[in-house]
């Protein structure tokens, strides 16, 4: 069971992104009382992921862009995905689509979150979050890079020290 008070701060962390106005929202959420070991494994948890049903997105192949990106990203901070449990964590995602139509524009925004729960107690002990701008106009390689680009920013103190 995940504790409350994590998750009280993940729903802070996300209304302060959707207020805001920049490309780019990051917000990090950490149980202080977790040691985070400088090398771990992690298997994704495929059955708390959770992608919009959105058919416009398809094409963009956002999911499958989102877990390559956070594979490359988490082994570069000596988290290695292995294909099975056991393992150290489960890692999950969370998008959101946030679509605006004012009077004299529109933006879609997309909103990820990374859930990492503890196999062990199956507590959350790690939440980021990022906000990047989506645009239907943009190649793969760009939407990979602004993958990329917030994604360094939630894991840039990742694995958390908690020595302050």
């Amino acid at each position: 069971m995940p504790r409350p008070s994590l998750r009280i701060l993940s729903l802070a962390a996300l209304a302060v992104l959707c207020g805001c106005s920049s490309s780019i929202g990051i917000s990090t959420t950490v149980d202080p009382l977790v040691v985070f070991p400088r090398e771990a494994t992690y298997v994704w948890d495929e059955a708390a992921n959770s992608f919009p049903d959105e058919p416009r997105l398809d094409p963009l192949r956002l999911d499958t862009l989102l877990v390559e990106e956070v594979d490359r990203s988490f082994a570069e901070r000596g988290y290695r995905r292995v294909a099975a449990e056991p393992a150290d964590y489960r890692l999950a995602y969370e998008v959101r689509l946030n679509t605006r139509i004012e009077a004299d524009h529109s933006r879609s925004l997309i909103i990820v979150w990374l859930n990492l729960v503890e196999t062990a107690t199956g507590d959350l002990v790690w939440t980021g979050a990022a906000q990047t701008k989506l645009h239907v106009g943009l190649t793969e390689k760009e939407r990979r890079e602004r993958l990329d680009k917030a994604l360094d920013e939630v894991l840039k103190d990742f694995p958390p020290d908690q020595r302050g």
